[in-house]
Order: structure tokens, then sequence, then C-alpha cells
């Protein structure tokens, strides 16, 4: 697997961004990026520090700038060599933002956090043949269809309830998109798509109708023979050809998806991407205290991958199985590099602080003195955990 070299960038820093301003000064970022690049893939990147500032980030920012595309890329909500995978709705939002990155969205605004900025991503190319688009009227190959959900983490059931399954009826294929809010049914007339409706998943009637779908993959893992294969390879060359009671291995090479396999994705593609991969040349902007929440969760990825290589070295246990094979953490993780070295030509950071060495253009408190009245609260957000 190739490995890319990190870039140092220099740093701007913009000053006196206290907690509750830096939607403000990021809406500002934003519209002269605009006015400067406006055919630019991604308009800026913010870095958040946690998960709760990053969903904070998008409902505020939301408001502020209504009209622009705010796209977000959550971290996986699964610990570090997890046994099992993220949620769908977490991988979901994850794949609809790197689907759109790579299919020419302009101006986006994209919010991450510290922990997913960490983590590499699938390559860029892949992602953009990823994705599965159908339009009533057309014709649509439904095996295509089949195929694709199959290999992009649907389960097949016999009828679609939840989030993330597929049914094939005849000429009907129901799909039900982790990021939609009702399930799809396709309804074929030979190699025709004649309809494209959503229906109730507890009574199965039609609620309305589509024109047109763009899907995107349930899972960053897509199921080929190609990745397959190069898993087995990548697997074995790693831990040994001993893959006796190994049901992880045992599970891809069967072209089954295995609960947590999500952890092992360096070893299905030749290299791995990373966010600046996906924005061209849009700065990134990072939060107050990033480079600390870097560092732990540096130290944090360490720390379980010692855990898991302890356990796997150890004596085996009669009956217990294979033991889990943890890949080594710089396959997937960025852990021994500062965060400003992932972004990409542009690096922005945002501080609650004023220096004597400020320039006039670089205070937040000069630049947006009416952004937020002394006497005004921020606005306040919930959200679950990162």
């Amino acid at each position: 697997m190739n490995e890319q070299s990190p870039i140092k960038t220099p740093v701007r820093t913009i000053s006196n961004v206290p907690d509750g301003m830096q939607p403000m000064a990021l809406a500002k970022l934003v519209e002269d990026r605009i006015k400067a690049a406006p055919d630019d893939p991604a308009s800026v990147v913010f870095v958040a520090r946690d998960g709760r500032r990053l969903q904070r980030m998008a409902e505020i920012l939301g408001a502020m700038l209504p009209g622009h595309t705010i796209l977000t890329l959550p971290a996986w909500d699964s610990l570090p060599y997890d046994r099992v995978s993220p949620n769908n709705v977490t991988l979901a939002a994850r794949m609809n933002t790197l689907a759109a990155l790579t299919s020419g969205a302009k101006g986006a605004v994209v919010l991450t956090a510290v922990n997913a900025f960490i983590q590499k991503l699938p390559p860029r190319d892949v992602v953009g043949k990823m994705s599965f688009s159908a339009a009533v009227g057309r014709v649509v190959d439904s095996e295509k269809l089949i195929a694709w959900a199959s290999n992009n983490g649907y389960l097949r059931v016999p009828t679609v309830r939840e989030s993330g399954e597929y049914a094939v009826r005849g000429g009907l294929v129901d799909l039900y998109p982790a990021s939609a809010e009702a399930p799809l049914r396709f309804d074929f007339f030979g190699s025709q798509l004649e309809t494209i409706r959503t229906f109730d998943p507890d009574s199965q009637r039609t609620t309305g109708t589509l024109k047109r779908i763009d899907l995107t993959p349930m899972s960053e893992v897509v199921l080929t023979e190609e990745t397959i294969r190069r898993f087995r390879q990548n697997y074995t060359a790693a831990f040994g050809g001993n893959t006796v009671d190994d049901t992880l291995y045992a599970s891809v090479s069967g072209g089954s998806r295995y609960s947590g396999t999500e952890h092992w994705l360096p070893f299905f593609y030749e290299h791995m991407d990373r966010l600046a991969d996906y924005v061209g040349d849009a700065p990134f902007v990072f939060d107050d205290q990033v480079k600390e929440a870097f560092a732990d969760r540096a130290g944090q990825i360490a720390d379980y991958y010692e855990a898991r290589e302890t356990a796997r070295l150890a004596p085996p246990v009669a009956g217990a199985g294979a033991p889990y094979k943890p890949i080594k953490p710089e396959l997937l993780y960025d852990i021994d590099v500062e965060p400003t070295e992932l972004a990409g030509t542009t690096v922005i950071q945002f501080s609650p602080f004023l220096s004597p060495q400020t320039r006039k253009g670089d205070d937040a408190g000069v630049a947006l003195p009416q952004a937020l009245p002394p006497s005004a609260s921020p606005p306040t957000s919930t959200c679950s955990r990162p």
C-alpha cells in the first residue's frame, strides 16, 4: 500500500475568536473564499476538536449561510480496533459527503472533527465509482442495481423494513438507504425503470414518487472480487497463512460482511487517501485546541492497538477461536504527524487570544464587531455522542 508524505504548511492565525464566535468567523471566511474561487469543489474545511462542536457548527452555520451546501464528515462512532462496525447513519453521512466531493460539488463547506480527520479514507477514485444513479423512463439494468446493493453493504431480506436492507420480488427491487427518510421501490418493466416510489416500511404502502435517485454505499468497504483478493493477500501477509477458525477471514473470503470489517479498511484498497485529497485547494480551518485533541486521539489509538496486539500474541486459549488481529495504526490513522501537516496548501488556526503581533486583518474582533453583540449569548444545541 502506498504511503503519502505529509507536507508542512504555513499557518495563519486568526486571533480573538472566543467560544461562540467560531461560526461567525468561519462564515466570513466562507463568503470570502467563494468570491475568490467559486468553482472549487470545497470552499472551506473546518476541523472541530470534537463531535459536539462539529454538530453545533453545522447547525449554526446552516442558519447563517442559507443556500450554501454544508457537508459533514463525522467520525466513526466505534472505538479504534472495535469488534463492531460504525452505525449505518454515521457511515451514510460519511459516504454522502465523500461522494458529493467526488461528483463536482461546488462551494461546499466541509465540517469534520479531529477523530475523523486523523483517520484515512477510501481512495477518491474508488469512491467516485461507488455511487449508483437511476432515472425514471431510462434504461436501467436491475441486475446491476442488485449487485451494487450487495457489494456496497446492503443486506438482502424477504421484506425491507430497516435501513441498509434490500429485497427483490420479480420486477420490483426495494432498497432502504441509511440517509433516506423512507425506503425506495424500483419498478422495472424489462430493462426500463418505470417508477421510483417511496413506501412505508410497516404497511408497505406507497407514500410518494421520485423522478431520479443518486445512491451512495452503506459502507466504506466495497466487496468485489478485486477487493476481496487484495484483503486476503494483505491479511495473510500481515498475520500469516493460518486462518483456521478466523471468522473475519472466512466471511470476507466468501463475499459476506462481518461486524467490524471496517477496522481492516486499508487491506481492501491499493492505497488510502486523506481529506485533503478530496477538497482541492480549499483552506483548512482549525478549531482551538485541535492540536491537543489530535495528540489525545493518537495516544488512545496507540493504547488500543497495544492492548489488541498483546492479546493476539498471548498463549492461545482452547476453544476461543482465532484472536483479534489488529492492523498497524499507521495504515488507518495518521498518528505521528502534526494535524496541520494533513491539510492542503492553506491552513488557518482559530485562537481565542489576541497577540500584540496580530495583524488587523487577522483580528476577528475587529473584522466582525457586529456579528455577536456583547450582551448576546451564542446559540446552544445538543447532539449525540461524537
